[in-house]
């Protein structure tokens, strides 16, 4: 067995692009396996009250279908161009 060498890595390439950290619940499971399953979560999210439980729904979608992508958008006034401004006047003399 080698030695590890310092400052050497073992993937010189890395993770490759599009490949996933960790997986979902539907990759185990065909479109028509999914469809039934989908079904038993509404079924789940239901409280004793007969009322959905949002934190239920939220946790089992994100099982399901990955966490959503969340997007900042920061713009000026009435949608215009962001002008950022470097100010030097708070600079150490």
């Amino acid at each position: 067995m080698a030695m590890p060498v310092k400052n050497k890595t073992n993937n010189p390439n890395g993770r490759p692009k599009g490949t996933k950290n960790k997986l979902r619940v539907t990759d185990f499971f065909n479109g028509e396996e999914r469809d039934r399953l989908v079904e038993q979560a509404k079924l789940l999210t239901i409280n004793a009250e007969g009322n959905p439980d949002k934190e239920m729904v939220k946790f089992l979608w994100e099982q399901l279908f990955g966490k959503s992508t969340q997007r900042t958008e920061l713009s000026g006034a009435e949608g215009e161009v962001l002008k950022i401004v470097f100010d030097n006047a708070l600079k150490g003399e």
